[in-house]
């Protein structure tokens, strides 16, 4: 078990020598901006099935107003156990299982599949299956689960935290429509702009750590 520790250690070290950590939670957080931008035209085009969805999001929802306690348990939750959890479900023994059988672009599809299929949401499943296939895809040129655990861990932190301050604070201050509306176009184009800059940046250091 010890010698375990230490293996996992030393790997988690080696990773944090290639100073990609930050690029890899900007992936993160410029996805689920995008995604943001998604819902929000969700909103205006499928009504009862955003109705659906915002209900089910809203039982682990981050609050400013609610218990300090509670806040830190959904962070917690949603931002270090799940994603670590997830991907090492879904991006390691369910990936390794199809490997043996497929290769590796086929078992990438599938396992993103599954990944979707098991947040029992239609909107859900819709964006989870990009990020499953990224991971995937990323893990593999790192030849680590950290790169996946990161972006997962920021898309949700983001994912989680964002709302709260858009409702809270924002709209506490700003109630003219048409001001609500250049911020979300604002927050969505910095989204575009983050992902794929960050993206591009983590795919070339991918290439230059293994080479």
């Amino acid at each position: 078990m010890l010698k375990w520790i230490r293996k996992k250690i030393k790997n988690f070290k080696k990773f944090l020598e290639r100073r990609i950590l930050f690029e890899l939670a900007l992936v993160g957080v410029g996805y689920i901006l995008i995604v943001k931008m998604m819902l929000i035209l969700g909103n205006l085009t499928f009504g009862d099935l955003m109705a659906q969805y915002n209900r089910h999001m809203g039982n682990n929802s981050f609050s400013f107003s609610q218990d300090i306690i509670k806040n830190i348990f959904v962070l917690f939750d949603l931002c270090i156990i799940t994603p670590i959890v997830e991907e090492l479900i879904f991006r390691r023994f369910i990936m390794k299982k199809l490997q043996k059988r497929l290769n590796f672009n086929l078992s990438n599809i599938l396992q993103s599949v599954i990944f979707a299929v098991c947040h029992l949401n239609i909107v859900q499943a819709l964006y989870a299956f990009p990020i499953g296939m990224m991971n995937g895809h990323l893990n593999k040129k790192y030849k680590t689960l950290y790169a996946g655990i990161v972006i997962h861990a920021a898309a949700n932190f983001v994912g989680t935290v964002w709302p709260a301050i858009e409702n809270e604070i924002i709209m506490s201050y700003i109630s003219n429509d048409i001001a609500l509306v250049i911020i979300e176009v604002l927050v969505s184009g910095i989204g575009i702009w983050l992902f794929f800059k960050a993206y591009k940046r983590v795919n070339v250091m991918s290439t230059t750590c293994n080479s």
